[in-house]
């Protein structure tokens, strides 16, 4: 929270919060270096932190990674729109999918799932996700009159049918209804921050914003 407070005082627009499952296992085949130097382990989960960050600011955002490979769409859905109402609307998703071994066994599989098949995967369930926080409840579903909190009429169960066995079926209403911000989108800002596939030009088609790391200013490119 006083770090938060400090960005706020230096005017900084956001802060991001990266974050993983277990640890990179990569090097060495095990976790042994990064424990060592106390690098990119003993990592607190970044969504409840978002939500005490910013009761105590009010105007920096923030972005929280949660990956696509283990975190049931609806559940995420739902997490976000809790945090975009929380923030008043200053929260946003870096969406990345999970490579590391150590990751994968923890949840119960064997190996991860291949790159270019995490990505297709990736696509449906940002498809799912956007249908609950954008399609579920219509602008006026909310009422709150004498004798009306929601109007049932106005809003709509998502029925989504994977294309593959292993990949998402859905079918329920959103459990949050929108936040209402004045000249925003009505959910949170979508971040992508890593290199999908070649076929996947840029960025999975429904992120806003497109994080980039280069050495020169020249060899950073607009997505289109």
């Amino acid at each position: 929270m006083d770090l938060a407070k400090l960005a706020e005082r230096g005017k900084i627009s956001a802060i991001f919060l990266a974050d993983w499952y277990v640890g990179f296992d990569v090097y060495g085949g095990g976790l042994d270096t990064m424990l060592a130097s106390g690098h990119q382990v003993a990592h607190l989960d970044p969504v409840p932190i978002i939500s005490a960050m910013a009761a105590v600011t009010d105007t920096v955002s923030f972005a929280a990674t949660v990956s696509t490979s283990y975190v049931n769409p609806y559940i995420l859905a739902r997490q976000f729109s809790t945090l975009d109402h929380l923030t008043d609307g200053r929260v946003g998703w870096n969406i990345v999918t999970s490579y590391t071994k150590g990751a994968a066994k923890a949840m119960g599989l064997e190996k991860p799932v291949e790159h270019d098949e995490r990505y297709k995967i990736a696509d449906e369930y940002m498809e799912v996700v956007y249908k609950l926080w954008e399609s579920s409840w219509a602008d006026d579903s909310v009422v709150w009159s004498h004798d009306l909190a929601y109007d049932p009429s106005k809003i709509k169960k998502i029925e989504h049918k994977g294309k593959l066995a292993f990949f998402f079926q859905n079918s329920g209403e959103h459990n949050a209804d929108e936040h209402e911000q004045e000249n925003t989108s009505p959910c949170p800002a979508a971040l992508n921050s890593t290199p999908p596939p070649n076929e996947h030009q840029c960025s999975s088609k429904p992120a806003r914003v497109n994080l980039g790391l280069a050495s020169r200013l020249d060899t950073q490119k607009p997505c289109s």
